[in-house]
């Protein structure tokens, strides 16, 4: 899966959490998020359910993530991926 692909679906998950009216286009990958705690946790589940990959407790705590890129970031860890490629 490549870094492109992992920052769609989290862009799919970013939006989905938001619900109806949240405006995908506007994301990029190095502006904030804005998601409260609560939805990052729901964004993060959703990824590890559609993966099939456990994300690391101590990793979600102990890093920002505030971006896409931060949570491509924290995926391409879990996946044990060099980056632009997993």
């Amino acid at each position: 899966m490549s870094d492109e692909t992992m920052r769609q679906l989290v862009i799919e998950h970013v939006a989905a959490v938001r619900g109806q009216g949240a405006n995908v286009d506007e994301l990029r990958g190095d502006e904030a998020l804005d998601l409260t705690s609560l939805e990052l946790v729901r964004v993060l589940v959703n990824i590890e359910e559609q993966l099939n990959v456990e994300l690391d407790d101590a990793a979600v705590v102990n890093r920002r993530l505030d971006t896409i890129e931060d949570i491509v970031a924290l995926l391409r860890q879990a996946l044990g991926a060099p980056e632009g490629v997993v």
